[in-house]
């Protein structure tokens, strides 16, 4: 038993350095793979939204800082659908509390679920709102904290469109 967890271990650790997604997010790096879900349970990785730039939105319900930039970020998506992703994670409220917030807000980009933290792991966020820039080859390039004024942060988008 104990070479087969021995062995068990030495895949695993064989498996993740291997792995071409890096795991933890640096700057100026390829940007970690997503671990969330569409509220109806599909899995989202990155690789959806090939050759866009991609506003990675982490927000939870309850805090008006997380939610007030979102119909904002909307506005953007539906200038720039054929450049421009926004993905928004919520790893905090439950599924049917997200899925009536989205019924009634109807965004044109999609609401997820991190139910496990994954992603807010891979890209160290300590506190929400907070949006992480993807440019369109995949690279880590901005990270944009929720106390950033609409107007700055909406133009450190644009200079990647």
């Amino acid at each position: 038993m104990h070479k087969s967890v021995l062995t068990l271990l030495l895949f695993a650790l064989l498996f993740n350095a291997c792995s071409a997604v890096p795991q933890k997010a640096k700057m100026n790096a390829q940007a970690p793979e997503l671990s969330a879900k569409t509220l109806s349970g599909d899995p989202v990785t990155l690789s959806n939204y090939a050759g866009k730039v991609i506003v990675l939105r982490f927000w939870m319900m309850g805090c008006p800082s997380c939610t007030e930039a979102m119909p904002l970020l909307d506005q953007l998506q539906e200038q720039y659908p054929d450049k421009l992703a926004i993905i928004a994670v919520n790893s905090l409220n439950e599924n049917k509390d997200i899925a009536a917030f989205e019924a009634q807000s109807k965004f044109h980009y999609p609401l997820l679920k991190d139910d496990i933290d994954i992603t807010a792991k891979r890209y160290n966020v300590r506190s929400v709102p907070i949006m992480f820039l993807i440019d369109n080859q995949g690279v880590l390039k901005e990270v944009i904290h929720g106390e950033l004024p609409w107007k700055e942060a909406q133009k450190i988008i644009m200079k990647y469109l």
